[in-house]
């Protein structure tokens, strides 16, 4: 117990999540019944998931899965100390739980017995929970809204906002809700709108104390990644703008955050002249020192 406890803990399994390399993961893993392909490694308990960037520009780490079999939920609940955030119960009884510091996911079933494990980076179970009936509309509404200039855009915002209780998950939910995907499919808004208002959002949300700087750092650099594989395109901040909030706010004792960071700020490495500060942290990030 103490093993799973761990993993939602740090969000590593033994120190690995999908940002390492299959070399380093069957290194540590040392498990020959597994299957490896170009967007995941299985092993017998876990599966790494990872998708390749376009124009050669390598794999994003999308996150992990631990399987797990017999271990009942109260002794895990125990066996850590850090708290569990109830997010849903679903009308057969599996329950989700939320670690919001390793932003990790624990799936409980009926019986209350642990299913598995899984990472949510840089996402809020919690908030996609809340608004899973409204999403559709933000989309569709943030489509709109990425059309108007400026000053609109701020002014939607203030008079549609909840009260104090509510705005900042609302803030969140709406963000969220702004990728380069959906609005292109839904609305056909043009790519460097869809760039411009995506940045625009976060750091105006950030503005206002509705998200962390770090969050709005990692999402800012997370949407211009997507804008760029999704759409090929060059219309967007400069590189310095994206990855130098990243590493300024990294603060070295790599936690989830630190790792989001640096994680985030790596995707635009292949921009950078001089890319030996983005190299040290992640030597740093994917270092396996207590494995």
């Amino acid at each position: 117990m103490d093993a799973l406890a761990e993993v939602v803990r740090s969000g590593t399994l033994f120190g690995l999540d999908s940002s390492h390399s299959r070399e380093v993961i069957h290194g540590v893993l040392r498990d020959e019944a597994h299957r490896c392909w170009e967007t995941a490694c299985e092993y017998d308990v876990v599966t790494f998931h990872r998708a390749r960037r376009t124009l050669e520009r390598g794999l994003w780490g999308q996150g992990f899965e631990v399987r797990v079999s017999r271990a009942p939920f109260a002794e895990l609940v125990a066996a850590l100390d850090v708290p569990l955030v109830h997010v849903s119960t679903a009308l057969d009884g599996v329950q989700t739980h939320w670690q919001p510091s390793s932003e990790m996911i624990v799936v409980v079933g009926a019986d209350g017995q642990v299913r598995s494990l899984k990472s949510a980076f840089l996402d809020s179970p919690v908030v996609r929970h809340r608004y899973r009936n409204q999403e559709g509309a933000m989309r569709d509404m943030m489509a709109l809204v990425s059309r108007m200039p400026p000053r609109k855009r701020r002014e939607w915002f203030y008079f549609n906002k909840p009260g104090p209780e509510d705005v900042n998950a609302w803030w969140l939910a709406n963000c969220m809700a702004v990728t380069p995907m959906a609005l292109v499919r839904w609305w056909d808004v043009p790519v460097a709108t869809q760039v411009e208002f995506g940045v625009w959002a976060w750091e105006h949300a950030q503005s206002l104390g509705a998200v962390s700087p770090s969050m709005a750092a990692c999402q800012i650099a997370c949407h211009v990644a997507w804008a760029e594989d999704y759409h090929n395109t060059t219309e967007v901040p400069s590189v310095g703008s994206i990855v130098r909030p990243c590493l300024d706010l990294v603060t070295g004792s790599m936690s989830r955050m630190d790792k989001n960071l640096i994680d985030m700020a790596a995707l635009h490495r292949y921009k950078l002249a001089d890319t030996s500060e983005v190299d040290n942290w992640q030597a740093r990030r994917l270092a396996l020192a207590t494995v």
